[in-house]
């Protein structure tokens, strides 16, 4: 998600130019059969609202609490799995 907050200053440059239509035209390259100029974007961070930050943190929460939901029976399964190996093993009176 940082990727697509990076201003777009930050990129190799923004170039300007106008077609045979008189169309104007951006683009991260210069056109090879027009002539172009490179232009400077003042693009500032975009800002994250108390809204968005707060779904975030509730989205976060939830996959957390599916993981452990989700991962829990193997750690039981493992964890008896363990037990019976023990149980059984030679001089475990089993």
């Amino acid at each position: 998600m940082s990727v697509c907050l990076l201003p777009l200053s930050a990129s190799a440059g923004v170039y300007k130019w106008v077609d045979a239509n008189g169309q104007t035209h951006f683009g991260d390259r210069p056109p090879a059969q027009a002539a172009s100029s490179e232009v400077t974007v003042d693009a500032k961070p975009a800002e994250v609202d108390a809204t968005a930050r707060q779904r975030h943190q509730k989205m976060t929460e939830f996959v957390e609490q599916q993981q452990a939901e989700r991962q829990a029976p193997l750690h039981q399964s493992a964890a008896a799995g363990t037990d019976r190996l023990v149980e059984g093993a030679p001089g475990s009176g089993a």
